[in-house]
């Protein structure tokens, strides 16, 4: 497991405050973030990434057999899924269509 660094931590962590219009009490805070990139069990070859609470999980495979441009999929995932870390779920009763759409 490797902690996200610090530079890009702070750059992805004010660009999602800054969308999501919070102000300082209402803003989640997590420090440090760990992203681990590594193959996922055979029950989720589909699966590309998840987050569970201050760890980004990322599908290695989906990342090495991407068949575009794999740095932009790679930071579209990481910015996805670092939205996730920093949203507000409603007590966890939010849709879950409505938690990923808004990551998008």
């Amino acid at each position: 497991m490797q902690p996200v660094s610090d530079r890009n931590r702070v750059l992805l962590q004010s660009f999602i405050w800054l969308t999501f219009n919070e102000s300082m009490g209402e803003r989640k805070d997590h420090d440090p973030v760990t992203l681990v990139i590594h193959r996922f069990r055979p029950a989720q070859p589909t699966l590309v990434s998840r987050t569970l609470k201050d760890t980004i999980l990322i599908n290695a495979e989906n990342i090495q057999n991407y068949p575009g441009d794999a740095r932009m999929e790679f930071s579209g995932i990481l910015f996805h899924e670092m939205t996730h870390v920093w949203q507000q779920y409603g007590n966890r009763k939010a849709p879950r269509g409505l938690v990923n759409g808004i990551a998008d």
